[in-house]
Order: structure tokens, then sequence, then C-alpha cells
């Protein structure tokens, strides 16, 4: 989905087929996206971090307001990275500095990956996405299927700059009773029962 400020709701199924349908039968499809994606999980729950088409990607939740939660994107980087462009994220979102930061080396996604666990800060996580988009009336929404862990699991998010907006998403996608949870706090559950 897009970048910028965004209020996002996210729940999970084994089954949002009733919500597929109703996307696909009153948004405009924008498209669809295989991706593949590791998430770095264990630091801050204020970010999101991931690697995904050879970039280091940081989200950052600003705040939750009512049942929704306000995500800017804060770190699109290309790998390798040196450790003088990673230490700031590594810092805050897994609380690594001083001399597990210092260092001369480049880092691709797999040493970084190597690098949080051998300090014991996150653990990379795989996940396989396949991921349809939709708008409707200036609201994004995406249903993704998720394959992580030996698991299988269907996800709906609704977003967009405007809170009422997103509530309108939710209620015609009959998701406005579900619990939002985020990608890093729901792989973490996964992570946790593999």
């Amino acid at each position: 989905m897009p970048g910028g400020d965004r209020f996002e709701f996210r729940c999970w199924g084994d089954d949002l087929s009733a919500q597929r349908a109703a996307l696909d039968g009153d948004w405009t499809f924008k498209g669809e996206e295989p991706s593949g994606e590791t998430y770095l999980l264990g630091g801050a729950d204020r970010f999101a971090v991931k690697i995904r088409d050879g970039r280091f990607e940081v989200k950052e939740k600003l705040r939750r307001e009512g049942r929704l939660e306000l995500w800017r994107p804060v770190a699109g980087i290309a790998f390798p990275l040196s450790m003088d462009e990673l230490a700031p994220w590594l810092e805050q979102a897994f609380g690594l500095s001083g001399e597990a930061t210092a260092g001369e080396q480049d880092l691709d996604a797999d040493a970084l990956a190597d690098f949080l666990s051998r300090h014991r800060a996150g653990h990379a996580f795989p996940v396989e996405k396949s991921r349809r988009r939709y708008e409707l009336a200036g609201v994004l929404a995406e249903h993704v299927v998720v394959r992580a862990a030996g698991r299988r699991l269907e996800t709906v998010a609704v977003e967009g700059e405007e809170p009422t907006a997103v509530h309108t998403g939710m209620r015609l996608l009959r998701v406005e009773d579900q619990d939002n949870q985020a990608y890093p706090a729901k792989l973490l559950e996964l992570a946790k029962r593999a």
C-alpha cells in the first residue's frame, strides 16, 4: 500500500472469503502482487521492520486513535548497508548501541539477520504474501493470503489519511468488531508457536 502517514486497521482469520467477496464486488481492484518478505521481530512494538526487494524498511507507529493505529514509513534503504546507516534504526527498534553497532563492515540482508540473532535482539521471520489491493472513495484496502511458519492465514486491511473514512471502510467490510493487529504482533504470535 502507498507510503505517507496512514491510519490502519488490520484483522486476521483462517477464512476471510466474505470480505474478499465484498472487496471484489464493491471496491475498485488496483492490482495483485505476490511477495516474499522477511520481518525482523523482537524489537520495540512501535516499529515494523522488514526486508523486502533488497531493501531495509521501517514503519513507525505514531499513536493509537481509538481502534486505529497511525503508521509512518520512516526508512527504505537498499542493501548493502553500512553500520552507520543501520545504527540509528538498530538503537531505536532493537535497543542496540555502542560496541554492538561499532564497525565499518557493510551488511547485506542475511548478515543483518545474523547480526540481530547473535546479539539476541531479534530474529528473522520469512513470510510469503499474495496481496490483492483495492480502493474506494480514497480509502485503500487489501486482502492478503499469508504463509509463514507452516501456516496459511488471511488478513484484510483498511487504511487512509482520515480516520472517519477508514471506519467507513471497516463497516463496509463488516470487520469493525474484530481486533486490530499489525503484522509484527501477529507474526510474533506465530513465531512463538512454531
